[in-house]
């Protein structure tokens, strides 16, 4: 059973599966009077440890504080589209550095989340059968539940 005062975590990358499951989780918080969660990792790439490329640069900056202004700039573009709430009033905006998995399990852990709900590409036939690997991976490791939010299948070069 949700709760009011327990946070639900929701792990995104920046793809339409992440968008689809920034939209579901938050509005699941609305309903239940939760705060939302917004998690962000940010894998350290081996080629440039310790730094990520910011949208529209070519220079690498400081990882942490690229991807927290990507992320910025991913809850200012899903504002526009719904209704989402402003950090501090019912949003917590995280950025964390490594691999994926781990850290979303080890968050989900230290701020005793009730439920990670993350996405996935929306696909069809055999792919629907078998989960996204990270998505696989906190569904298996997680002692709390998961939901698995899948986006709508791309449309375009389709056989």
């Amino acid at each position: 059973m949700l709760r009011s005062g327990k946070p639900i975590l929701v792990a995104v990358d920046f793809s339409a599966g992440s968008v689809a499951a920034l939209r579901w989780a938050a509005e699941l918080a609305g309903l239940v009077g939760a705060p939302l969660h917004v998690l962000h990792v940010a894998h350290d790439p081996a080629d440039k440890p310790g730094s990520y490329v910011a949208r529209g640069s070519e220079r690498p900056g400081p990882i942490e504080v690229v991807a927290r202004q990507r992320l910025e700039a991913f809850l200012a573009g899903q504002r526009e589209i719904f209704d989402l709430p402003t950090e501090g009033e019912g949003l917590i905006v995280d950025v964390v550095v490594g691999l994926p998995v781990n850290r979303i399990l080890e968050v989900a852990d230290r701020e005793q989340v009730q439920l990670v709900v993350m996405g996935r590409k929306g696909r069809t036939a055999l792919a629907d059968l078998v989960l996204g690997s990270k998505a696989q991976g906190v569904t298996q490791g997680s002692s709390r539940s998961v939901v698995v939010v899948k986006s709508e299948p791309e449309t375009g070069n389709e056989a």
